[in-house]
């Protein structure tokens, strides 16, 4: 296995970081709706989506750009770990 570089060690915490936002995101969200505070929930969901927009291009760009990195990107799954 090749060593890794800088760039891809970047490319690596900027999934993980992707990743632990949605998990908050989602914690955010049950928190909210278990208090019965429906629209701070709601917020937190629509948050979420735009997150998992971002992911998805950027999942887009990495296959263009980095085609060895983007099969790995997707088999580590949505981020939500």
């Amino acid at each position: 296995m090749a060593k890794k570089t800088t760039e891809d060690k970047a490319i690596e915490d900027a999934q993980d970081a992707l990743g632990a936002l949605k998990k908050a995101l989602r914690t955010i969200q049950t928190i909210n709706t278990d208090a019965g505070r429906h629209s701070a929930a709601n917020s937190a969901m629509g948050f979420l989506g735009d997150v998992i927009t971002l992911h998805s291009r950027m999942t887009v760009d990495l296959n263009v750009f980095y085609p060895e990195l983007s099969g790995e990107i997707v088999t580590r799954g949505g981020g939500a770990r």
